[in-house]
């Protein structure tokens, strides 16, 4: 009889750390913005590190870019990237919006880079959009158009 009444009172006592769990998630933001803003600062941290294998596979086989200079596809993108030298940058201001498998991500970014020799420093707004693909999250299209 004993264990019973133990048994119960550890089963009521899980269920309200349960709901008390449930009511505290419920107070942060969606995780599918924290998580595009964990991929997109990882992408970031990965170009800057130069770790071109994990950029990637980061990277949709069908990624698509836009630039000032044009538009670029997957490979025409990573060639551009091993040209970059990023320097220290700030992400901030973010927004996600999510549907379904898919998260589009704009932010601001703050970045000093050597692009084609030339040095610059700027904050520019961007967008990422992520796709929940069976190799995990891989960026499927991203946008900067200052530079």
């Amino acid at each position: 009889m004993r264990s019973k009444i133990l048994y119960a009172v550890a089963v009521a006592v899980a269920f309200t750390m349960l709901q008390g769990s449930a009511n505290a998630y419920a107070k942060f933001k969606d995780p599918g913005q924290v998580n595009a803003q964990k991929l997109e600062k990882k992408l970031w941290s990965e170009v800057k590190k130069q770790n071109w294998d994990a950029v990637q596979t980061m990277l949709a086989p069908g990624y698509q870019s836009v630039y000032v200079e044009g538009i670029t596809d997957r490979s025409q993108a990573l060639d551009q990237l091993k040209k970059l030298s990023l320097g220290k940058y700030k992400l901030s201001k973010f927004k996600v919006t999510k549907s379904g498998d898919t998260q589009i991500i704009t932010y601001e970014a703050k970045a000093e880079e050597t692009i084609n020799g030339k040095r610059v420093t700027s904050t520019t707004p961007r967008v990422s959009v992520w796709q929940m693909t069976p190799q995990g999250w891989q960026q499927i299209s991203h946008a900067n158009l200052n530079h």
